[in-house]
């Protein structure tokens, strides 16, 4: 199961602000030396002793040492661990060093283990969380006002990663399907016809690179799907206007979400100022000049993809996609390929045909930009 790589660095700034950082070292309730984040042990198994003292810096190493090789090892065994972001990780992780290590499906903790459980198979069931996380507040059947505050802070980390429920529409008579592949191919077992104008309510989507499909969990439902998104458009929260990572319904630029870009996946949410971002933030400018010289509505089939292994055995196309540097994208009501002759004196950069898979992919490498009227 794969792990933010932000995730070390916000679960060790949520303990830090749970935990406080003691760095000399003292007698915890139960008499036992502790220092930095509540450590009674170094990385390292050394005990901590009295008279220790650390600099809040090495605090801040060694809890993310101990998050990297004990916790993450652990709780990447959760049901959904890679499809949550660095946000929920970290709540979970925050848990965790509270509650135990291996809380989830042990005794006491069913509750929290069933939602987890569930709710990777019904996503809307997540934004349960919250409550739940406010059932672990006693100490021998004895509330505890500190445990209240904790876990009210850790349920507001928690909901600042909900999706909420993303709006497709379809555009003309399609089907659900459970293989990306032609409808005609799949039995009537495996395939649910839509008539046009039918709206879904999303509650989970993951992107099947390079085929213009996408898996889709509905509202209420607990099979998954496949579509093929050129067969719909997306209905977006228009209101929500400042660009939040974290919402996926929050603009980057005009005409594309912060959803669109990342795919409606938390785990592809960039670091704050890096290069990735900034990439993205440049690639939805160039969409929004297409936009408004194409004069239609267009859709995305396809964005930003963290790498999992090594770059260079990677097509263009996907080191595109890797650096957050591509777009597939398909024009709603019209045809793929227009689309294509249209944009082919426009953009400077790679352009590549895929109409046969339902999309355009553009991407901004080379300095790759919109040369049409802006």
């Amino acid at each position: 199961m794969e792990t933010h790589p932000q995730t070390k660095t916000l679960a060790t700034e949520l303990l830090t602000r749970l935990e406080g950082c003691e760095t000399t070292a003292y007698l915890d309730p139960v008499g036992v030396p502790t220092i930095c984040t509540g450590l009674t042990r170094y990385p390292n198994e050394e005990p901590v002793r009295l008279g220790d003292v650390c600099h809040n810096n090495i605090c801040s190493r060694y809890t993310e040492q101990i998050i990297a090789e004990k916790f993450i090892p652990v709780l990447s065994r959760i049901p959904g661990w890679s499809d949550f972001g660095a946000t929920r990780q970290s709540v979970l992780i925050s848990f965790a060093w509270n509650m135990g290590l291996t809380f989830y499906e042990s005794t006491g903790f069913e509750e929290i283990s069933n939602l987890l459980k569930e709710g990777f198979h019904q996503p809307e069931l997540y934004d349960n969380m919250p409550s739940v996380l406010n059932l672990y507040v006693f100490n021998q059947e004895k509330r505890l006002a500190g445990l209240e505050k904790r876990r009210q802070i850790e349920g507001e980390e928690w909901k600042k990663e909900s999706i909420g429920f993303l709006k497709l529409k379809n555009i003309q008579d399609t089907c659900l399907k459970k293989a990306p592949i032609e409808s005609m191919y799949l039995s009537d077992t495996g395939k649910r016809i839509i008539d046009t104008e039918e709206e879904l309510v999303i509650t989970k989507f993951k992107s099947i690179h390079h085929t213009g499909h996408a898996w889709i969990h509905i509202k209420e439902e607990k099979e998954p799907w496949i579509i093929y998104l050129p067969h719909w458009k997306h209905l977006p929260d228009n209101t929500k206007k400042d660009l939040n990572w974290n919402d996926m319904s929050s603009f980057v630029a005009e005409y594309i979400t912060v959803g669109e870009l990342l795919q409606y996946n938390h785990s592809h949410i960039p670091v704050e100022g890096g290069r990735i971002e900034r990439n993205l933030i440049r690639l939805a400018e160039e969409f929004r000049a297409i936009r408004e010289a194409w004069g239609g509505a267009l859709g995305v089939t396809g964005g930003y993809i963290p790498l999992q292994g090594d770059i260079s055995l990677c097509s263009a196309e996907e080191q595109a996609h890797h650096q957050g540097m591509a777009l597939d994208i398909y024009p709603v009501n019209d045809d793929t390929e227009c689309l294509y002759r249209w944009l082919y004196s426009r953009w400077t950069g790679n352009l590549h045909n895929q109409s046969n898979h339902g999309f355009v992919h553009i991407d901004i490498a080379n300095n790759g930009r919109f040369a049409g009227m802006r």
